[in-house]
C-alpha cells in the first residue's frame, strides 16, 4: 500500500490547488489541503494525526479522489457533506467542557465573538468558535489571552477544572 509520495501530475496538482484555494465550503477547502500534504510526502499517518481523524479516514478520501493514477470526475464536488454543512470533528469531551465553560464566561461579560477577537484573540472569531464548540483544543497562548480578556482569577482556573473533571452530562 501507498502511504507517501507523489500522488498527482501537476496539472492535476494545480486544479486541486485551484479549487483549495477558490472553493465556498471550508470542508472541501480542508480535504483538498490533506490531499496536497500527502502529494508534498507526508505520510496518511502524519495527516491524520495533525487533522485528529483516522489514517482510514485520509485512505478513504486518497481512494474517493483518485483512482489509477486519475482524478475521479466530479470527487471534489463529492467532498461536501450531503447536508451542505461543514463536516464536524468528533470533538474531544475536554475541549467541549472547556469551551462550555469559557462561553459562559464570555457571556457572563457580556461581550460578543467577535469583540473578543477584535481585542486581539489569536486565531480570530472563527477559531474562538471552534474552541466553545469543543471542536479543537485551546492552546496555552489563547488560554492565556481569555484569562486576561475575561478577568479570570485562579478560582475560576480551578472551577474550570473542576468543571471539566465532571460528567458531561451535568452541565
Amino acid at each position: 500500500m501507498k502511504t507517501q509520495g507523489k500522488l498527482f501530475t501537476p496539472k492535476q496538482r494545480h486544479t486541486i490547488e485551484t479549487h483549495a484555494q477558490q472553493h465556498e465550503a471550508p470542508e472541501v477547502c480542508r480535504k483538498l489541503e490533506l490531499l496536497l500534504l500527502i502529494d508534498d510526502g507526508h505520510s496518511y499517518v502524519t495527516v491524520a494525526q495533525q487533522e485528529r481523524i483516522s489514517r482510514r479516514a485520509v485512505e478513504r478520501l486518497v481512494r474517493k479522489v483518485i483512482r489509477n493514477g486519475r482524478l475521479v470526475p466530479g470527487s471534489i464536488e463529492s467532498l461536501r457533506n450531503k447536508s451542505g454543512r461543514p463536516v464536524s470533528r468528533k470533538g474531544n469531551p475536554i475541549n467541549k467542557r472547556v469551551g462550555q465553560y469559557l462561553k459562559r464566561k464570555r457571556l457572563s461579560r457580556g461581550m460578543t465573538q467577535e469583540e473578543v477577537a477584535e481585542l486581539g484573540f489569536p486565531g480570530g472569531q472563527g477559531n474562538l468558535s471552534e474552541k466553545e464548540n469543543g471542536h479543537t483544543a485551546l492552546t496555552i497562548d489563547q488560554l492565556a489571552f481569555l484569562t486576561r480578556a475575561y478577568q479570570l482569577t485562579p478560582q475560576n482556573l480551578y472551577e474550570l477544572v473542576l468543571f471539566c473533571l465532571d460528567k458531561p452530562g451535568n452541565v
